[in-house]
């Protein structure tokens, strides 16, 4: 298994992100893509609409198998590094993706010099909360 983890090149993964959306959608309490199939067009607008610091992808012998989001500040608190979204693929679950995901997120908010990162889940999410503590 070779696990890459880098930046998302939105020409070339929309597709990819999309898939791995759709597949995890059954894993997030209540829906992620609430009952309409992700494709690569939403992914496309979904990220020139939003303003990411950085969107980070997992990919794991050639097929994105995890996504994490960066942007600065939560609700107004600039200056701080917030994980805005955290998704792998069910079937990659239990190879450390999450944890290594999170860990370049806070790697580029060392990077971008925040003195602070955040993060916000809720407490029936079981699989990512210890993946949460393990970071830090």
């Amino acid at each position: 298994m070779q696990l890459i983890i880098r930046e998302i090149d939105l020409d070339r993964d929309a597709e990819g992100v999309a898939r791995m959306f759709n597949e995890s959608d059954l894993a997030w309490p209540g829906t992620f893509i609430e009952g309409k199939p992700m494709t690569a067009e939403d992914v496309h607008r979904w990220h020139t609409e939003q303003a990411f610091l950085a969107v980070y992808l997992a990919e794991v012998d050639g097929e994105i198998a995890g996504y994490a989001s960066l942007v600065e500040g939560e609700q107004g608190q600039q200056g701080e590094g917030y994980l805005d979204l955290l998704n792998v693929n069910p079937k990659f679950h239990g190879l450390h993706i999450g944890r290594k995901l999170v860990q370049t997120c806070v790697n580029r908010a060392i990077q971008e010099g925040f003195k602070r990162h955040t993060l916000g889940t809720w407490s029936n999410n079981l699989k990512a909360v210890p993946v949460y503590k393990k970071t830090g």
